[in-house]
């Protein structure tokens, strides 16, 4: 029925203050459902604006028209569009009232009260009969008693409940990453309220209504503690010692923290000098705290009767069928004053590097996440307690036959894949497998499963940064070291603390069990070994793929991993001495050996392959050969430090300059080029030239060569065959100085030297005119050398410097191949003229600026006799110079 039939079959008199008209062609055609849904504003307009006559409007047709559940609704949500009237402050009560907010209530019916000047005047304003209105708001005695009491309390006597809450005696923190800033209760509600009211500072006497309700909310009560588990022996028995001997003796601390603090030298910043940590400070130690400790309370430890009873875990061994096993079990020790002076002092020793340890390796791990660029990928692995598979309504035989299921979660961080967007992925591959037998062997499959799965997504991959704890049959030994090194990715492993290991695998695993324990419960799947467990995961669990390409920024995957059968014999592998102390272990690719460190860091150098930034606490790689069994040269690949290229490898072995190269093909920016040239300087060449062909040089005549020798070439001089691998340049050199080709690399690494100290001479016009008799000039020589870089390329910007920046980090490569500008800073180089020899069936323009002598320097060495290098193709036919050969003069006997 029509909205204004109803109103005025129910009551006419209503709608006289309403147009007729105007109400008719607006409700004519319209049911109720979208009369109520109009907008607020165009409702408005339809009612009377005087509050008494909008009231009684409203009134009738709540009361006579829509008396359904489903109306009352939509009406109560329309009442809001006059929330400023009467009916919006009857809305605020019922909101207030089922929030159970009284305070708020009484507040508001004062409100009507000074508007309306009595609540009975303020009833005719409303659709309800006086004894409705006053049960609407009626606000109890009692409770408004009970608010009258509590607001009596001061801040003082809320800050002084919140303070007794806090206190160690009623509630403690837990050592977790997941409850930071948590406090538990000790004690039952009941009893805490006892020990405020009876303690001596208490002014007056609460409730435990009044406890409960100005209790911290950062205490939770004792049904919400977590059970500590997988806790650090050495932290338990340091607490245990320091919470005993604090009660009775003076200028001791019941903080770790401060504990180790005390020992140390003052320091800024969240961590101490590694000296200091070590015990090689003359200034740090405990010698000093123990004698003061003694002092203080010297009559206390005269007495030699009292008896101290602590809890200490110790190491304790059993024999299993002729096998010694390892385990834990805590044991109660009777301690004197001085005993447990003793004991104290003797556990603070190792806790500075034990605690210093634990922080810096979770640090170094936050900054290797936060500075982790394309083509790195952050692993951190950790093996979570076995799954036990039980089922729903299963049968009691069940009992003994659960199966249990090896759950090894790999939280893999790296950049997104996808163009534009440098956000960090989060990936979860949760590794599932009814292997039960937790060993290195076991991890490298896990390994290889994940960087497969992260192929397969079309990840790039160019370096792999691992973390993991220090699980002594896991991850630290001389499999897991083996199996690093054969990595054909570099790779770096890192360790977290030692028993301090808990990261972002432990919340995976957690999440992983409760949802699947949840579908177990709920008979949506049956698990019943490890197969069924991965194709539950898989079907429930699994963050489905974008078909779109879109980004996904957080997925968890599951990965199936059959039992191994047989296990490699490790008995040819070499167990890395002082392995506990370790903490970084790098693979150099290609080779047996590998770069271990006792104190990790994820800088953007180590990051990056380039110089270590670390100021605090550097320390130097050490190379180890694990079939050898000793200790080697480190390989300094692209993880090395700066303080070991100094001192470790000899000046006369080739080795030395082979590692040079290899380490400066890892920089990219000139800038880092000059820092490490600044820092790792080379000793000066010392050599006499002898140009002269002896009879074992005939042997290596090159007859290619010789077809391309031109015509205004030095007389009686001939090619020798030169290896053509890229070095042929720094090889001809070597032949021609040392009459060998293999310290190519030495040349080399002397020409990137001159031309990154003495960069402004090579830019010098005027410099690199010198020598030359006929030049082809466009502009200047400069440009013209930096147009026959390879870098150039047509229509390109002619900045001469950034081509020659360019030019030079391409030869820092082993076979990076050199032009023109390394003669002249080979002749500065050996201190005397090199002659540049083109051949003529080549672009003449070209062979104008390059057929020439170039000078040194140095005018005094232009004196001497100069070394003759020929520019030649590899084949005849092909007019493109593209190899270097060294010309010798031939001695008629």
């Amino acid at each position: 029925m029509k909205l204004l039939e109803k109103m005025q079959k129910k009551g006419p008199h209503v709608t006289q203050c309403i147009s007729p008209n105007k109400l008719l062609d607006k409700t004519a055609k319209v049911s109720f459902n979208s009369f109520v849904r109009q907008k607020s504003s165009e409702i408005c307009k339809l009612f009377p604006s005087s509050p008494s006559k909008f009231v009684q409007v409203l009134k009738h047709i709540w009361d006579q028209s829509y008396r359904s559940p489903r109306k009352r609704k939509y009406m109560s949500q329309y009442w809001n569009i006059r929330s400023k009237e009467m009916c919006g402050l009857m809305l605020q009560v019922g909101k207030y009232k089922a929030k159970k907010n009284k305070r708020k209530i009484e507040k508001l019916v004062t409100d009507i009260k000074s508007k309306y000047q009595s609540l009975r005047k303020a009833s005719t304003y409303t659709p309800y009969s006086w004894t409705q209105f006053r049960r609407y708001i009626a606000v109890k005695t009692v409770a408004s008693q009970k608010l009258e009491y509590t607001r009596k309390l001061s801040v003082q006597d809320i800050a002084e409940i919140q303070n007794h809450m806090n206190c160690d005696d009623i509630s403690f923190p837990v050592p977790d990453r997941k409850y930071a800033g948590k406090r538990f209760m000790r004690t039952a509600m009941k009893k805490s309220l006892d020990m405020y009211n009876l303690s001596e500072s208490t002014k007056r006497k609460i409730s435990i209504s009044t406890l409960y309700r100005y209790r911290p909310k950062n205490v939770k009560l004792q049904g919400k503690i977590p059970l500590r588990q997988s806790c650090c022996e050495k932290c338990l028995n340091f607490e245990n010692v320091s919470k005993e001997i604090s009660k009775y003796l003076q200028g001791t601390f019941k903080d770790l923290n401060q504990a180790v603090d005390s020992t140390l030298c003052s320091y800024s910043g969240f961590f101490p000098n590694i000296n200091c940590i070590l015990q090689t400070c003359e200034h740090c130690g405990t010698e000093k705290f123990k004698t003061n400790l003694m002092q203080i309370n010297a009559e206390k430890i005269e007495d030699t009767r009292k008896r101290f009873l602590i809890k200490q875990w110790i190491n304790k061994t059993k024999d299993n069928q002729g096998v010694t096993q390892s385990f834990l079990h805590w044991k109660v020790e009777r301690y004197s004053y001085q005993d447990l002076i003793d004991a104290y002092i003797t556990q603070l020793n190792f806790m500075a590097e034990h605690t210093f340890m634990a922080s810096w390796n979770y640090s170094q791990f936050k900054l290797a996440k936060k500075n982790l660029l394309p083509g790195q990928v952050l692993l951190v692995h950790d093996f979570a307690q076995n799954y036990l598979c039980l089922m729903q309504n299963e049968p009691q035989g069940m009992h003994w036959e659960h199966k249990q299921v090896t759950l090894h979660p790999t939280v893999a961080y790296y950049v997104c894949p996808n163009e534009g967007c440098n956000k960090m992925v989060t990936h979860e591959l949760v590794h599932l497998s009814d292997d039960l037998k937790h060993d290195a062997h076991l991890v490298k499959r896990f390994h290889n499963t994940t960087v497969q799965e992260l192929r397969r997504r079309k990840i790039p991959i160019r370096k792999i940064i691992q973390f993991s704890d220090q699980a002594p049959s896991q991850y630290k030994n001389k499999s897991a070291f083996h199996y690093v090194s054969q990595v054909d990715l570099p790779t770096m492993l890192n360790f977290f603390g030692v028993r301090h290991g808990k990261g972002p695998c432990d919340a995976c695993a957690g999440r992983v069990k409760q949802k699947v324990v949840n579908l177990v419960k709920t008979e949506t799947s049956i698990i019943h070994d490890a197969t069924d467990m991965f194709n539950a995961c898989k079907e429930h669990l699994q963050t489905k793929e974008n078909n779109d390409g879109s980004c996904l920024h957080f997925l968890q995957t599951y990965e199936f991993t059959n039992l191994i059968g047989t296990r490699p014999k490790t008995d040819k592998w070499t167990t890395v001495p002082d392995t506990r102390k370790l903490h970084s272990v790098v693979n150099c690719i290609g080779t047996d050996q590998i770069n271990i460190k006792s104190i990790l860091c994820c800088c953007i150098g180590c990051m990056n392959g380039t110089e270590c930034q670390n100021t605090l606490c550097p320390r130097p790689w050490r190379g180890f050969n694990l079939q050898t069994k000793k200790h080697t040269p480190v390989n300094l690949g692209s993880w090395k430090s700066r303080t070991v290229r100094k001192n470790l490898l000899s000046v006369e072995h080739t080795d030395y300059w082979a590692e040079h190269i290899n380490l400066l093909s890892t920089i990219t920016t000139f800038a880092d080029l000059q820092e490490y040239i600044t820092w790792n300087s080379i000793p000066p060449l010392n050599v006499n030239i002898d140009t002269k062909m002896s009879q074992r040089d005939m042997q290596f005549l090159n007859y290619v060569a010789l077809h391309y020798l031109p015509n205004d070439a030095p007389d009686s001089f001939a090619p020798v065959t030169i290896v053509g691998d890229g070095n042929c340049f720094p090889r001809s050199v070597s032949y021609m100085l040392f009459r060998t080709q293999s310290r190519y690399n030495e040349i080399r690494t002397r020409i990137i030297y001159e031309s990154v100290n003495n960069m402004a001479r090579y830019l010098d016009n005027a410099y690199l005119e010198m020598g030359a008799n006929h030049l082809y000039h466009r502009g200047s020589l400069a440009q013209q050398y930096a147009m026959y870089s390879d870098n150039y390329w047509a229509n390109n910007v002619l900045d001469v410097e950034h081509f020659y920046k360019a030019e030079v980090l391409d030869i820092c490569k082993d076979g990076g191949f050199m032009g023109i500008w390394q003669f002249f800073q080979l002749a500065n180089v050996i201190q005397a003229p090199v002659r540049s020899v083109y051949p003529e069936q080549s672009n003449p323009n070209i062979r104008l600026d390059l057929n020439r002598t170039v000078w040194c320097s140095d005018v005094n060495a232009n004196s001497r006799e100069p070394i003759n290098l020929l520019w030649m193709p590899m084949q005849v036919g092909n007019n493109r110079p593209c190899h270097f050969v060294p010309l010798l003069k031939v001695v008629r006997i």
